[in-house]
């Protein structure tokens, strides 16, 4: 059986707590969903998290931190899928750039609507992941200073 890596990428806003979802196309079953992608070859699980949520939004996050989820399935290719989720912060609400042959509509969700409009277990397990307050930036490193 061939294997394929996959990402799974929640987008949460600081300001606000909703995560975004898009909605698949008829084509593609009609399911909201977060993001979620295949790895190129040679690429890892967080790049694929990083380059999947520029080409499905138009946003590049800065960072995406591993949720601690992963889980595999087969899909109806029949590959053995394993898909690892991430969370990326976005300062405030956006409209995402949306491909027409991929998604039809987007929603920012509070958590409890956002749980409710998901189709698959696996993306409510990792929703139930994010922390319920969005971690910390890093603080900058202190300036070193010089001895006399």
């Amino acid at each position: 059986m061939k294997r394929a890596l996959k990402a799974q990428v929640w987008i949460r806003c600081e300001a606000t707590r909703r995560v975004l979802l898009l909605r698949m196309t008829e084509a593609r079953g009609a399911h909201w969903q977060p993001i979620t992608g295949s790895a190129e070859r040679g690429e890892s699980a967080r790049e694929a998290a990083l380059r999947e949520a520029e080409e499905e939004t138009g946003w590049r996050p800065a960072e995406v931190v591993p949720l601690g989820h992963v889980f595999e399935f087969v899909d109806r290719w029949e590959r053995q899928v394993t898909e690892e989720c991430f969370q990326a912060l976005a300062p405030s609400e956006f409209r995402p750039l949306l491909d027409p042959k991929e998604h039809d509509s987007f929603e920012w969700l509070a958590r409890a609507e956002a749980r409710l409009r998901l189709s698959f277990e696996s993306n409510r397990e990792a929703l139930d992941l994010l922390p319920a307050r969005p971690p910390a930036p890093a603080a900058a490193p202190a300036a070193k200073r010089r001895g006399k």
